[in-house]
């Protein structure tokens, strides 16, 4: 059989074969397109951040009363929608998911997410936790441990839910009060939920959470004092209170005052204070010790924020403190100087 070449089938072919590429291209691209769309009165003028896994991707402004932002996404993802006003910001938890994302003003400075499969589904489930909270007549503190406990209940049951990460980060992250519940929760939850931005974020902290985590043996780090000498945070027969601290930080020089008291009340009962600076200047951190007459152990790798000690017991503010008892057991954290005395009237009495 003789075929005979024809340059205009072969266009029209093509050109019908192009078309047919171009018509799935937009199909997969309205697929995976997302819409967020606020009606927001009372914030004409705002400027509108989205951020996909705590990372910005998009900018807008409220104007007449309305700000939309369209992008694509292949997979579902967390997000934070920042309003910002002057002086003035409110976040939004919210699922970036193809469709339409609405934000609505709930008024009392509360803006929600709706509109998509999960976004629905994380503000039902709210609601579910708000109803159960109401329904026991509780106070503020007794409605905040039911829903920590409906929140682990369902994070327990959904280890592959995006939603049961941002419960961890709503309700247990690095909450002093869920020590013994927030590394299991995390670890509880699915590799691949673990391993999106968010869930590395939290694994991360979770970790070094954990290494003060009550109960549990405090890191033994080896830093060098004043005198250059290297030494660990703690001995072991001695309750020991690690506190972090730095000579600019006003808080802790007032804070100094407390602890030279309980020191000075403990110090010959079995009870001593590590203080680790955050300061960068060895002159400053000498000045302030020799001026607030500390008497006790002083430790520090002058490395203000980038301290190896803050990165590995986890420290984001000062004054910040943990007790540990003789075998380095963390018992508590974060006590005032009043507390603490509170907690070593209790030791002390055991152990003497």
């Amino acid at each position: 059989m003789l075929y005979i070449y024809s340059p205009m089938k072969f266009w029209i072919t093509a050109l019908f074969t192009l078309y047919l590429f171009s018509i799935a291209a937009a199909q997969t691209a309205f697929k995976n397109t997302f819409t967020i769309k606020g009606f927001l009165p009372a914030w004409n003028g705002a400027l509108v951040l989205l951020k996909i896994e705590g990372q910005t991707v998009q900018l807008d402004t409220v104007k007449n009363d309305m700000f939309s932002i369209i992008k694509s996404t292949e997979a579902t993802h967390t997000g934070t929608l920042e309003i910002r006003k002057g002086t003035t910001a409110l976040f939004v938890p919210l699922y970036i998911e193809p469709g339409t994302i609405r934000i609505r003003d709930k008024g009392n400075r509360t803006l929600e997410a709706f509109g998509t499969k999960t976004n629905d589904a994380f503000l039902q489930l709210n609601a579910v936790f708000d109803s159960a909270a109401l329904q026991q007549q509780s106070s503020v503190l007794e409605a905040k441990k039911i829903k920590k406990n409906l929140a682990a209940a369902y994070i327990k049951n959904n280890p592959q839910s995006l939603i049961s990460l941002q419960l961890l980060n709503d309700y247990f992250y690095l909450d002093k009060e869920s020590d013994t519940t927030y590394t299991a929760l995390f670890a509880s939850l699915d590799r691949a939920i673990q391993q999106t931005p968010l869930g590395q974020k939290i694994g991360h902290d979770a970790t070094v959470h954990f290494n003060t985590q009550l109960g549990r043996k405090a890191p033994n780090l080896v830093l060098r004092d004043t005198a250059f000498s290297k030494a660990s945070l703690y001995q072991s027969g001695q309750i020991t209170l690690i506190d972090f601290w730095a000579s600019w930080c006003r808080p802790c020089r007032i804070e100094n005052r407390g602890l030279k008291t309980v020191f000075e009340k403990y110090k010959d009962k079995g009870f001593t204070i590590t203080s680790v600076s955050l300061d960068n200047n060895m002159k400053l951190w000498k000045d302030a010790i020799k001026n607030d007459n500390l008497t006790w152990q002083h430790r520090s790798d002058l490395k203000g924020w980038e301290s190896e000690a803050a990165k590995l017991f986890g420290i984001s503010a000062i004054p910040m403190n943990i007790l540990v008892d003789g075998n380095g057991t963390v018992i508590a954290k974060n006590l005032s100087s009043y507390s603490l005395e509170k907690q070593l009237e209790q030791l002390l009495q055991k152990s003497f």
